[in-house]
């Protein structure tokens, strides 16, 4: 059985009636009754959504992995020379061989210009 926060679907219900009674006139009370409908109908949607997002979060993590288009300006500047910098900067597309908890290994290829191999972290990747 879920558990539902009812006061705060109450509160949220009577500040949509006072915001609708405010935008569109009458009374607040007259408005309730549907705000209400609706702050119980997100709160379920809400729940569900719960209950179905580690699922989700899973297939994104893996699929932001596979995308890597770049790496950030500043961690390429600051970690490798004028020239690999270059080959980072223009590169083909880039290859993810391993991953831990916060970094990527990965081969950044370019077909000018070669590969590099190099670790670099999951928040300097940009998907």
């Amino acid at each position: 059985m879920r558990k539902f926060d009812v006061k705060q679907i109450m509160t949220n219900a009577w500040v949509a009636a006072a915001n609708a009674a405010y935008f569109h006139g009458g009374k607040k009370a007259e408005y309730f009754a549907e705000c209400l409908k609706a702050e119980w109908a997100f709160a379920k949607r809400m729940a569900a959504a719960a209950v179905a997002a580690p699922a989700q979060k899973a297939a994104r993590v893996a699929k932001a992995a596979a995308e890597i288009t770049s790496i950030k300006r500043w961690f390429v500047k600051k970690n490798f020379n004028a020239a690999e910098a270059f080959v980072i900067e223009t590169n083909d597309w880039i290859e993810v061989l391993e991953e831990t908890a916060k970094a990527y290994k990965l081969r950044v290829h370019n077909a000018k210009l070669g590969n590099i191999t190099t670790w670099a972290p999951k928040s300097c990747c940009i998907a």
